[in-house]
């Protein structure tokens, strides 16, 4: 019963045993000491994320995670699922490498004159850097002639990898990239040692992807490509006339090798400093011979020692599957340009917004106004009936095919050898295809806008007017379009091409111009000739003519002139040494071809110099934009295109045009008479024993003719459902993988290095670096330096055993102290 002073609505409390308050501590206990655990846990992987350590179980789940399957068990998943096998086979090959030494290392940038480095060297695979510790080698101090002897294996998946090694400046803070040189494994045959010299290029050269860099290095070294040399035509000749080509390479262009030519230029001026450009004409009048010399000339970023050999894991039946394997896509660089900056002393690298502008503008000209506008055009002048002579039988061809759907077949080769026929008449041609979007700004091509009597039409071509050859723009459209509608009537202008300047260039509220809109053309200027060619100024020859340098597709009557020029060009080669003022000198006497000032017009330029300021996302858009029309311009469709537009125009190939044409009209009447002979069977009351056994064979040919044209469209049909459901089978993907393997058996030459350009043997030197000690011998030193208790290698020995050897003492072997040499656990650096 509770008491008076007690309230019936509370519950009694009692006070905790000693029992219940050692289990509460002990709770208590428990949970801190787990908080404390989960606490410490979370600081320790912070650290060893931070340090770039695992700990035993995120190691085994690492292991477990990386592991890759044996590739001669797994083999057959190469033909099923190349995709994954690729990822998840191990090698098949192994690609044995000894870097042995260095010479001629392209040196920092230094103010005092001191021209060095502290190199090492790094491994690619597929521009995917191998981070393990043997995939890298010690840094040597403060030289250009480093001597490593560091022994190396890269496992081998795909036979058309690419390896790249590449020679870093180990600083302080960082590793800056001096130089680099990169093969293809399928160009290395098997079980065969290759030992020699690989030419170091300029790292301002890994532009692009690696088929490219690798192509362009395969057609022509660096030294040999001159940095005095003007005749760029000969060079892409003689890389051309090359019998032997690699597995992988591709055509090789003049900008390619003009731009490898300017990296070189400047990478001449930028070893040459201050104390230098002083000393380096005293030591050149000296001896011309002199090893420094020819160093401090130099043509590329040096040359790497390397000895290689590739060894397969599995036995030749199975190494036949790996060729169905390709290479992950290749990292493309993009491309940019090497800007300075004279306040700061350095020099920039920006994207090439120049060069991103003028791809724009060459695809618009080749594949927008000369292929697409034309067609646009062309099918619309025969829609609208602007000739009835032309519209009038086509329209009534086209209206026979409702009858009989197969008649197609026999209607359209008819058609298309008419039309083939009347596209030699050149007038009726650019009646044809040329209207506001593409007709020339020429009084010929405003003629051709007006007779279209359309206002858009006329806009259009006003608008390329102020753009292209006023160098302007439009600011208030709707004034120009009235402007539009006025200039022309009843297909005919009322003003010439002239009179109609004047009055855009008076029109000063619907236009903008540019500041050199009324100024003449200076050297340097880059214009368009023809509005087709693109090119620069090279100099004024007089009022009316200008001499232009094209930048790429030379036009058909200017080449002659080009060869004479080349012919004419004198080339010093006597001397190499040469001041910047005189390098200009020798560049300012090359030729360009002479044009009419008429034919020329600016082409648009872009202001603005500092993209590196731009923000990533753009940086990023605009380098996937020009990736793409680099892939365009240098795949084959716009020369497909340009084969086909000559045919069509009778351009060049007039003898194909009218084969074709010939050929159309010829199966047309063939089936014509078929259709005939067919009909006649059909209707032919004749009995069909009494026919000879001629009109037999005859009837039967007009039979099978006609049963195949009436069922073209059941096999199109069947090739859009094979295109769609057998194509991406899984089971189709097995056909591909074969086929890929049988056509690269037949086709692949691993003929290193005798494709290699870049490589030169040096066999009396590779017999000096066997009788050193190779560094395998090191290799455990690498792990224990700092510890005094344990021996060091002898390098003084080492370094009198290189003294004593013909051709070594200039060679640096590499320091164990220097700081990146250490065990990474001691002492972690970026890279």
């Amino acid at each position: 019963m509770a008491t008076k002073d007690e309230d019936p609505g509370r519950t009694r409390s009692f006070s905790p045993t000693a029992a219940e308050m050692k289990r509460r501590m002990k709770e208590q206990t428990e949970n801190l000491t787990r908080q404390t655990a989960a606490q410490l846990g979370k600081i320790n992987d912070f650290g060893n994320r931070l340090l770039g350590k695992d700990d035993d179980a995120m190691a085994q789940l690492r292991e477990k995670v990386e592991h890759k399957d044996d590739f001669h068990d797994k083999r057959r998943r190469c033909i099923t699922n190349p995709d994954r096998a690729q990822e998840t086979l191990g090698p098949y090959a192994r690609l044995e490498i000894v870097i042995q030494a260095a010479r001629n290392l392209q040196p920092r940038d230094s103010w005092t004159g001191v021209q060095t480095l502290d190199p090492c060297v790094g491994v690619f695979v597929d521009d995917i850097k191998l981070e393990s510790p043997s995939d890298h080698t010690l840094v040597v101090r403060a030289t250009t002639s480093p001597l490593w002897q560091h022994n190396m294996a890269i496992d081998v998946v795909c036979p058309m990898s690419f390896v790249r090694l590449q020679v870093y400046d180990d600083q302080i803070t960082t590793k800056l990239e001096q130089g680099f040189v990169e093969f293809c494994i399928g160009d290395i045959p098997y079980e065969t040692s290759i030992a020699g010299w690989m030419e170091l290029r300029f790292q301002d050269n890994l532009k692009n992807d690696s088929l490219k860099r690798y192509s362009s290095h395969c057609a022509m070294r660096e030294d040999e490509l001159g940095i005095y040399s003007n005749d760029v035509g000969a060079l892409v000749t003689q890389a051309s006339e090359s019998k032997i080509k690699s597995n992988v390479s591709s055509t090789v262009t003049a900008k390619e090798l003009k731009a490898r030519k300017r990296i070189g230029e400047r990478a001449l001026l930028k070893t040459r400093t201050m104390m230098h450009s002083c000393t380096h004409s005293c030591v050149r009048g000296s001896s011309s011979s002199s090893p420094v010399g020819a160093e401090h000339d130099r043509g590329n970023a040096g040359e790497l020692y390397v000895q290689m050999r590739l060894v397969k894991c599995v036995n030749e039946r199975s190494s036949m599957f790996a060729l169905a394997l390709d290479p992950p896509p290749a990292k493309n660089y993009g491309d940019y340009v090497l800007q300075e900056d004279a306040e700061a002393g350095t020099v920039r690298r920006s994207l090439d917004l120049q060069k991103c502008m003028d791809v724009v503008t060459d695809m618009r000209i080749r594949l927008g106004e000369d292929f697409l506008f034309c067609l646009y055009y062309y099918f619309w002048y025969v829609c609208a009936w602007r000739s009835v002579w032309i519209s009038g039988p086509v329209f009534f061809l086209v209206l026979l095919c409702s009858y009989h759907m197969y008649y197609m077949t026999i209607v359209w080769p008819g058609i298309f050898a008419g039309m083939l026929f009347l596209n030699s008449w050149e007038n009726l041609r650019k009646n044809m295809t040329r209207g506001g979007w593409n007709a020339m700004i020429t009084e010929d091509g405003f003629k051709r806008v007006a007779a279209w009597k359309k206002t858009g039409e006329m806009f259009n071509y006003l608008k390329r007017i102020v753009e292209n050859d006023l160098n302007g723009s439009v600011s208030d459209v709707a004034k120009l379009r009235v402007l539009a509608s006025k200039v022309a009537r009843d297909g005919y202008p009322l003003v010439t091409l002239d009179e109609l300047r004047k009055m855009l260039k008076k029109e000063t509220g619907v236009i903008t111009f540019d500041a050199k809109a009324d100024s003449g053309f200076t050297a340097g200027d880059k214009v368009t000739v023809d509005e087709r060619q693109m090119a620069t100024v090279l100099r004024a020859v007089s009022a009316t003519q200008l001499e232009v340098v094209y930048d790429e597709h030379l036009a058909v009557e200017d080449e002659a002139k080009l060869k004479d020029a080349r012919k004419g060009a004198e080339k010093d080669k006597t001397e190499l040494d040469r001041s910047a003022e005189e390098k200009k000198r020798l560049l300012g006497t090359k030729k360009g071809i002479p044009v009419e000032v008429s034919r020329v017009r600016r082409r648009k330029i872009v202001q603005f110099y500092q993209s590196w300021l731009l923000p990533s996302s753009i940086s990023n858009i605009i380098m996937d934009v020009m990736v793409q029309a680099d892939t365009i311009q240098n795949s084959s469709l716009l020369p497909l295109i340009e084969l086909l537009t000559d045919i069509v125009c009778w351009k060049r190939r007039k003898c194909i045009a009218l084969g074709i044409c010939s050929f159309c009209a010829i199966l047309c009447a063939l089936f014509v008479h078929t259709e005939l002979t067919y009909e006649h069977e059909m209707n032919d009351e004749v009995p069909k024993h009494t026919s000879d056994n001629k009109d037999e064979v005859e009837e039967t040919v007009a039979w099978m003719t006609i049963s195949l044209l009436r069922n073209l469209d059941n096999i199109f049909y069947l090739g859009v459902v094979f295109a769609c459901f057998v194509f991406p089978a899984r089971w189709f993907v097995s056909v591909r993988s074969i086929l890929k393997i049988a056509g690269r058996v037949g086709s692949m030459k691993r003929s290193a290095p005798q494709i290699w350009p870049f490589f030169r043997e040096d066999a009396q030197l590779q017999s000096t670096f066997d009788q050193l000690m190779p560094q395998s011998e090191w290799s455990p030193f690498k792990d224990i330096v700092g510890q005094a208790s344990l021996p060091m290698p002898d390098f003084d020995k080492l370094r009198q055993q290189m003294a004593g050897i013909k051709g070594m003492a200039g060679f640096k072997l590499p320091d164990l102290t220097h700081p990146s040499n250490k065990p990474a656990d001691k002492t972690d650096r970026p890279t």
